[in-house]
């Protein structure tokens, strides 16, 4: 058996493979395997990825016959895994030398093998093929962020690990067993809900933050995002919520995490209210209706401060000045999202 299985799903990504898979190869290991998912690219992605399948052993090579979107393919890449740790890498990202070997030798150090090994989490914002050569210069600047307080088990400290740990499933690895009958759910924003599954479910967490996993922003796409409507995703964000709250159930002491995650993904939808191009009163309507949402669930919603977000604030005053009192049903609530997410047509987000 593998070590470590590395599934990395790909879709239109060949002006980031290069610099992604170079930095995800550079492991030195012969007992890693590199899952690589083409989820039928329409771009070159997946002659990049014969490629680089033809030249490095360690590299199994799938494509799905059918576009079926980064949840499925993750999904597909469990199934497939013959790692005894499995971690997951985005196709234009980048982690740092021996992320995934370190991580594995840190499981090594428990005597029952822990469910789930974390590493550390960064925003990179430059130039991707800068980033290696600066390796040792950027992690100097970057602080060890450890969470855990060794020795303590681990159900003493799931709130804590829940409430400060990125939501992302990319930084870690996770034990085959414990990935058995766990599954990404088919949502946008798939990550927040798939990370409080597992947390509400681990026994055993260790973390190793000498090691970077770089979430790499990607301007060109970032900035070429069309926002002309407000986006009809609103749903399935509440489905998602729901369908999170299934598998952790609602007593679980991480629940009003989970609603204060909630109401932050809403918050980062709202932030956006500025490209949509709706007539005003419709405008402050939506924002009033998803900002009753999020008082509802999590009271002490406040926002984050930004100024944007005081504009946003603002708006929704003029929502209360129109009507009497914010709605506390939050099952009005979402019957009235629903009618206004579907008044207009969803968009990639």
């Amino acid at each position: 058996m593998e070590k470590v299985s590395v599934i990395v799903p790909v879709y239109n990504k060949q002006s980031y493979l290069g610099e992604s898979l170079n930095s995800l190869l550079s492991d030195s290991s012969e007992n890693i395997e590199f899952l690589l998912i083409d989820d039928c690219s329409t771009d070159h992605s997946f002659s990049i990825l014969e490629e680089v399948a033809n030249n490095d052993s360690r590299v199994r090579l799938l494509r799905n016959s059918l576009n079926s979107g980064v949840s499925y393919t993750r999904n597909r890449g469990i199934k497939e895994a013959e790692g005894e740790y499995i971690g997951f890498f985005d196709a234009d990202d980048m982690v740092g030398p021996g992320f995934y070997q370190t991580l594995y030798q840190t499981a090594l150090y428990h005597k029952k093998r822990p469910d789930m090994v974390v590493g550390n989490f960064t925003i990179y914002g430059g130039l991707l093929i800068n980033l290696l050569k600066n390796q040792s210069s950027l992690n100097t600047k970057l602080k060890l962020s450890r969470i855990l307080y060794p020795g303590l088990p681990f159900s003493l400290q799931r709130h804590r690990f829940f409430m400060r740990e990125v939501p992302s499933c990319c930084n870690k690895i996770y034990h085959r067993d414990f990935l058995k009958e766990k599954h990404f759910p088919d949502y946008i924003k798939e990550d927040i809900y798939f990370h409080s599954w597992v947390c509400h479910d681990a026994k055993c967490v260790l973390e190793d933050r000498s090691v970077y996993y770089y979430y790499c922003i990607n301007h060109s796409e970032r900035d070429n995002l069309s926002f002309n409507h407000p986006t009809g995703d609103f749903m399935e964000l509440i489905d998602a919520y729901y369908w999170a709250l299934l598998k952790i159930g609602d007593s679980s002491l991480l629940v009003n995490e989970l609603k204060k995650l909630q109401c932050q993904v809403f918050e980062s939808f709202l932030n956006r209210c500025v490209y949509w191009e709706i007539p005003h009163h419709e405008k402050v309507k939506l924002i009033g209706t998803v900002y009753d949402y999020c008082l509802n669930l999590y009271p002490k919603f406040c926002g984050m401060g930004t100024d944007l977000s005081q504009k946003i604030f603002q708006i929704y005053q003029q929502y209360l000045a129109q009507n009497e009192h914010p709605t506390n049903d939050i099952k009005e609530i979402e019957r009235n999202l629903s009618i206004l997410s579907k008044t207009y047509p969803r968009h990639r987000l």
